[in-house]
């Protein structure tokens, strides 16, 4: 792990967090902010996060 792509860097700067240019499209996992480990948590936080975006 870099300095540099931890935290709302991760996994590359504008990355940080759920969002993504795509819309419609969310990142979420081990390897994402805030990431989770290997778990099914950064999947349901995505996913909640969608359900509160507006259509």
């Amino acid at each position: 792990m870099l300095v540099n792509r931890l935290g709302p860097l991760r996994p590359a700067r504008g990355f940080g967090g759920y969002d993504t240019p795509v819309a419609g499209l969310y990142l979420a996992g081990a390897s994402s902010h805030p990431s989770g480990g290997v778990t099914g948590w950064p999947g349901r936080l995505a996913a909640q996060h969608a359900l509160r975006q507006e259509p």
